[in-house]
């Protein structure tokens, strides 16, 4: 949390009665709370398997209630009640309270659409409505804030992101010895503050994600995620729902309710026989990338073939039969547990019909995988092999062209031909759209030669390509530029320095800025790689 709260919070001893458990840090002690959970060790009365409806919490404490992990936590015992209503509802009222954080959500993060209701939130003095979680390797504490009080947190201005008709503020804070869930230790907490403060709405997490990770934000494997109200020395109070739209996770489905008990029980999308329809409302623009995860729903038989009924990996969409895992690249899940002859399908919107370019990050142990990619039951991309990449954690790249598509909302399906290899997503790119090839027209505005503006020609792979927010703006308009990175397999961006057409100029994942006169305003960034590689791409930004 944004505040220190005067003890050490390593968690390296294991409490033993309540009196323990209360002069715990919060960190350590939900660390240490599911660690007691998964080895069958005691935590006195840290610990509450399921509690009831209506039922008030006062001492510091995790649980289950109507499928949703909660989770308790105060310095100051006595000042703080949360009161558990009907799934996915509790009431917190703090009377001068030091500190306290407490909410309810998922044992495991995700990057799943969360819709969320505050009836009533008074944060008084100082206070957050907010998602909140942790992840691990990279250790992060990450908040993202719908409401606050008078106190704004964040140290380091990032950039911004605009998702679920607002824009948020990204920060970052660093924390150098202080408590985290792996004991007293030094991390970054991330921070997407919304600048024009709600009390409902849906939080498409995966956006955020996503923004962060184009800013340099490297996230690990989840830990807990809750919609959490936190409050630091004051009096107020909240009264909250929570519940998930559409991320895979549950929906009203047809196992009750709220979010039909977070998924786990095969509730939502996770049956078959649904009415199919992209993972989060919306299709998965093309260009772009396609998290493998992010696959349709509808179920089984309609959204995706697998062999095995459960998830065998059990992460994110555990009440559907695709086997997804945790891992560190990406967004941190891939589809795993690959065998001959399974399918996901991915509902897409093609902007341009064309020739593609797809880019699949794939891993296998041993003895490689091959897949292919149909549309209307004919296969688009040719068969795609490729050899062993040496471990479940080594991601390596294959790549191919000629993937014909055309304009327009369509369903695309990835078939299985080999077994036993992971795939984390696909990038999908018109070909000849990234300055390369070496010949022809040269790209993006070579002489034909280089086919990468800049480059030393010998491979005219562009390093990085630009991402602008717009290229057609308005006088004092506000326009971000962002980074995909395009470096080949096994190599690395290693620097960045941008030139903004203005006269300003910039460096790293993110740059900003506004033009103060019309006109035509070409933007470069020059990209180099580990191996001394240097590229520039350009886009031209029409003011007007």
């Amino acid at each position: 949390m944004a505040h220190d709260t005067g003890d050490d919070g390593s968690g390296e001893s294991r409490p033993t009665d309540s009196a323990d458990v209360l002069n715990m840090d919060r960190r350590g002690y939900v660390k240490a709370v599911g660690a007691s959970v998964a080895t069958g060790l005691g935590l006195g009365a840290a610990s509450s398997p399921a509690a009831a409806h209506g039922e008030t919490i006062t001492s510091n404490q995790t649980g289950t209630h109507d499928g949703h992990f909660y989770s308790f936590w105060t310095d100051a015992e006595g000042t703080v009640e949360m009161t558990l209503g009907t799934t996915g509802n509790y009431e917190l009222d703090w009377t001068d309270t030091n500190s306290t954080v407490c909410g309810l959500g998922w044992e495991t993060g995700a990057r799943r659409n969360v819709e969320y209701e505050a009836s009533t939130f008074d944060p008084g003095s100082n206070g957050y409505l907010c998602l909140y979680g942790w992840t691990t390797d990279p250790l992060v504490e990450y908040y993202i804030i719908e409401d606050h009080g008078p106190y704004q947190p964040g140290d380091s201005f990032q950039g911004t992101v605009d998702t679920d008709g607002g824009t948020y503020d990204i920060y970052t804070s660093e924390r150098v010895e202080k408590p985290s869930i792996e004991g007293t230790a030094t991390f970054t907490q991330y921070w997407s503050i919304r600048q024009s403060g709600r009390t409902s709405g849906t939080i498409t997490t995966g956006n955020h994600f996503d923004a962060w990770a184009d800013n340099g934000m490297d996230m690990g494997t989840h830990d807990y995620q809750i919609m959490a109200t936190e409050a630091y020395q004051s009096t107020g109070s909240s009264d909250v729902y929570v519940g998930t739209a559409g991320s895979g996770d549950g929906g009203s489905g047809d196992g009750g309710s709220g979010d039909g008990g977070s998924g786990d029980g095969g509730s939502g999308d996770g049956g078959s026989g649904g009415t199919q329809q992209p993972y989060d409302g919306t299709p998965h623009a093309v260009p772009g990338r396609i998290q493998a995860e992010e696959y349709d729903q509808g179920g089984s038989g309609v959204a995706y073939s697998d062999n095995t009924a459960e998830n065998e990996g059990g992460a994110m969409r555990t009440g559907e039969g695709v086997d997804i895992s945790s891992n560190s690249t990406g967004s941190g899940y891939s589809i795993g547990y690959i065998e001959s002859g399974e399918w996901v399908e991915y509902t897409v919107d093609v902007d341009q019909a064309g020739d593609y370019t797809m880019d699949a990050l794939v891993a296998s142990d041993s003895g490689g995988g091959a897949f292919h990619v149909e549309v209307n039951g004919q296969n688009v991309s040719g068969d795609v092999s490729f050899g062993a990449t040496g471990g479940w954690d080594s991601w390596e790249t294959v790549s191919t062209s000629g993937v014909s598509l055309d304009a327009g909302q369509q369903v695309i399906r990835v078939a299985m031909d080999e077994s036993w290899w992971d795939l984390n997503y696909l990038d999908l790119s018109l070909d000849g759209s990234g300055g390369g090839g070496g010949s022809g027209d040269g790209g993006d505005g070579s002489d034909g030669n280089d086919g990468s503006d800049g480059s030393d020609g010998s491979s005219g792979t562009l390093v990085a390509e630009i991402d602008p927010d717009t290229t057609s703006a308005s006088v004092g308009e506000r326009v971000a530029f962002r980074v995909t990175d395009t470096t080949d397999s096994g190599n690395w961006i290693d620097s960045l320095s941008w030139s903004l057409g203005n006269g300003e100029t910039g460096s790293g994942w993110y740059v900003d800025t506004t033009y103060d006169s019309a006109g035509t305003y070409t933007v470069a960034l020059d990209a180099t790689n580990n191996e001394g590689d240097t590229t520039t791409d350009e886009v031209v930004v029409d003011v007007s």
